[in-house]
C-alpha cells in the first residue's frame, strides 16, 4: 500500500448502530436530518506497531519504551472506536477528522473496529513532521461527495499538514469547505509560531467556511485575536469547559471558527467520552501518563459540531 495516499476506500453495508451509556450521563439532543454532523478528535498518538524509518516512532514498537505491541495498539483503536460511537447518536457521522494519526493504515485499522453502517472513505498523506503524526480525515460518500482536497504545510518549518476538503452535500446541494489544523505543540511556549503557522495556513485558502482543529492555545490568545480581526468567530461549545486537562486544570485547545460570511451555522459540544473523577480530581481516560500505559483512548476530548446551511 503506498504511504502517501489521497483516499483509501472500504465500501460497507449501510446499517443503524446507537450506543447509550458512553456519556458519563451526558446526552445530546438530536439533531434535523438535513444537518451536517462532523466529529473532530485528537487521537493521542495513534501509532501502529512498526518502526518506519527516518521518523521518530521507535518509542511506539514492541521494543521501544512504551511496549507498543498488538495487543495495546487494538485496545487503543477500540476504545476511539467506541468514543465515535458514543459521539455518533446512532447515526454515523458524515465527517471525521483526527490528528496525530502515523498513517492511513491506521485509519483503516480503526474503521474495521466500526460497525458496517460505517461506509467512510480515508484522505490521508504522509507529512514532513518529525514524528510523523498527520491530520487524516474520513467522510461518508454516501451522503456527501468531496469537490476537492488540498494539503497545505505552514511555511518556515516542517510540520503536519493542514488538510482542505470542499464537500458537496446532496441534499441541500450546498457546497462546504472545513480547514482541519494541527499547530505547533504547547511544549514549545511561543504563541507566535502557532500563530504564524494559521497565517501561513490561511494565506494558502482561497475559501473556508469552517476552521477546526486542534489549535493548541485557548481561543482568546494571540492567533484568537487575529482570527477574529480576519472575519472569524469561535462557536461556543456545550459541555466541559475545555478539551484537554492539564494539572487538574481545563484547557480549551480545540476550536470551531466560522467565517462571519459563511451561509452555514454550527452547534458545537465537547463529549465528555473518557473523563471521569480519580481522588477528587478530573481525568481524561487516556493512553499514557508519561511512560505509564493506561490503557485509554486520548488526552483529547471528542468534539461534535453539527453544522446546517442558514
Amino acid at each position: 500500500m503506498p504511504t502517501r495516499m489521497l483516499g483509501v476506500i472500504c465500501a460497507m453495508q449501510w446499517m443503524v448502530f446507537f450506543v447509550l451509556g458512553l456519556f458519563s450521563g451526558h446526552v445530546m439532543l438530536a439533531q434535523s436530518t438535513d444537518s451536517i454532523h462532523a466529529i473532530w478528535w485528537n487521537l493521542e498518538n495513534a501509532f501502529d506497531t512498526i518502526d518506519q524509518p527516518n521518523v521518530a516512532d521507535e518509542a511506539f514498537t514492541p521494543q521501544g519504551v512504551k511496549q507498543w505491541g498488538s495487543q495495546r495498539y487494538h485496545v487503543k483503536l477500540q476504545r476511539l472506536a467506541q468514543g465515535l460511537m458514543a459521539v455518533s447518536q446512532g447515526r454515523p457521522p458524515e465527517i471525521m477528522a483526527f490528528a496525530e494519526v502515523e498513517n492511513a493504515e491506521v485509519m483503516v485499522d480503526l474503521l474495521r473496529k466500526l460497525p458496517l453502517s460505517w461506509s467512510h472513505w480515508i484522505l490521508h498523506q504522509d507529512s514532513p513532521d518529525a514524528r510523523g503524526i498527520d491530520v487524516a480525515v474520513m467522510y461518508d460518500p454516501q451522503r456527501i461527495k468531496v469537490l476537492q482536497v488540498a494539503w497545505l504545510q505552514p511555511k518556515g518549518s516542517p510540520s503536519r499538514d493542514a488538510v482542505q476538503v470542499t464537500f458537496y452535500c446532496r441534499k441541500g446541494g450546498d457546497s462546504l469547505t472545513l480547514l482541519f489544523v494541527h499547530l505547533p505543540s504547547q511544549r514549545d511556549p511561543r504563541p507566535h509560531r502557532r500563530l504564524h503557522a494559521m497565517q501561513s495556513i490561511l494565506s494558502q485558502c482561497e475559501q473556508v467556511d469552517c476552521l477546526v482543529g486542534d489549535m493548541n492555545e485557548h481561543p482568546k490568545g494571540p492567533m484568537g485575536q487575529w482570527l477574529q480581526g480576519e472575519g472569524m468567530h469561535v462557536r461556543d461549545a456545550k459541555g466541559p469547559p475545555g478539551t484537554y486537562i492539564y494539572r487538574n486544570r481545563w484547557s480549551w485547545l480545540d476550536h470551531v471558527w466560522l467565517v462571519d460570511q459563511s451561509l452555514w451555522q454550527a452547534n458545537v459540544r465537547h463529549v465528555p467520552f473518557g473523563l471521569k473523577k480519580t481522588n477528587q480530581r478530573m481525568i481524561i481516560h487516556r493512553s499514557f501518563q508519561g511512560s505509564r500505559y493506561l490503557a485509554g483512548s486520548s488526552d483529547h476530548l471528542p468534539v461534535s459540531i453539527w453544522l446546517k446551511p442558514l
